[in-house]
């Protein structure tokens, strides 16, 4: 399944549109004092797997730069999954969260809000891999499921580098097959599916044998490898995906525009080297500047997700 250039065209050209028309209902002036979160604040929403001790200084060193830099009281709001943390934004509980690709499709769609900034890295862009021990004797999709039992991990439902690209993969694998993400995640293509819950636990399921195969970010698997004391070899990719837009910064439209530009030019800005190790082991990540147009693939698998 490749995403046509007429497809990624029509459904950036729709969405830039409807970023203006989003932008233009939320340029009335507002002050600080009428964001969603309550005067002279800012709520950052976090999902379970940027919220354990792991994450949380450098979570606090994010809160305490940006609270510096625009007079603020920045805060936390810690949410169960992806849909509590999109109904959050909606309502007007959480002005700003960092989200993956698909996130950002739906807090667009359902939250009115927009990609701020997104993250890159000095290495070049981000990547969906599907892992495998390397003792597995296992090298390429068709090797999985040729096994009696294939079972495979998953961050979640919805999680665009941990679930839906390698079963993209797995689909452009097996084109006579005519799979679907249905058929992937809940039918009978694999023995076991695991939804792991973070892209770390995916790494520790093939690690420890609780899964064969298992789908992640890229970076993640050589940062949990470190972690664990075990050589960058232990584990194997037997897919790789084409280049996708990483970890964005998403804001709610009802923040008054001033503040929105503040706030963009602040985290492209944002050089706090312990954040980025903090967050995703790297000292030379950074954020830069986006725009809904760039996440126009993203429309096109969200609407394979009916």
């Amino acid at each position: 399944m490749k995403l046509t250039r007429l497809a990624r065209a029509a459904v950036a050209a729709t969405a830039a549109t409807a970023a203006v028309a989003m932008l233009a209902g939320c340029t009335g002036g507002a002050t600080a004092a009428d964001t969603p979160s309550g005067a002279q604040s800012l709520r950052i929403g976090y999902l379970p797997q940027d919220e354990t001790p792991h994450f949380a200084a450098a979570r606090q060193g994010l809160a305490t730069d940006l609270a510096a830099a625009t007079g603020l009281e920045v805060s936390e709001y810690h949410v169960a999954d992806m849909s509590a943390l999109v109904e959050a934004m909606r309502h007007g509980h959480v002005d700003m969260a960092i989200v993956g690709a698909m996130g950002v499709v739906q807090a667009y769609q359902v939250a009115d809000s927009f990609p701020l900034v997104a993250m890159q890295q000095e290495e070049g862009p981000l990547h969906s891999d599907i892992i495998v021990r390397a003792d597995s004797g296992i090298h390429t999709i068709a090797d999985l499921m040729a096994l009696d039992a294939p079972s495979i991990a998953f961050v979640d439902h919805i999680s665009t580098t941990g679930t839906l690209l390698p079963a993209i993969g797995i689909m452009e694998a097996f084109p006579e097959r005519d799979l679907d993400f249905d058929d992937i995640l809940h039918g009978d293509v694999f023995s076991t599916v695991v939804f792991a819950g973070g892209h770390p636990n995916v790494a520790q399921a093939v690690i420890q044998g609780d899964a064969v195969a298992g789908g992640i970010a890229h970076r993640q698997t050589a940062v949990e490898l470190e972690r664990l004391g075990l050589s960058e070899d232990y584990l194997r990719v037997i897919h790789r995906s084409e280049p996708v837009m990483g970890a964005t910064m998403v804001a709610s439209s009802s923040l008054d525009a001033d503040l929105i530009e503040v706030l963009r030019d602040f985290l492209v800005g944002f050089d706090n080297e312990d954040y980025f190790y903090g967050m995703w082991g790297n000292r030379s990540a950074r954020f830069f500047d986006t725009e809904i147009g760039e996440f126009a693939d993203l429309f096109v698998i969200d609407e394979m997700l009916g």
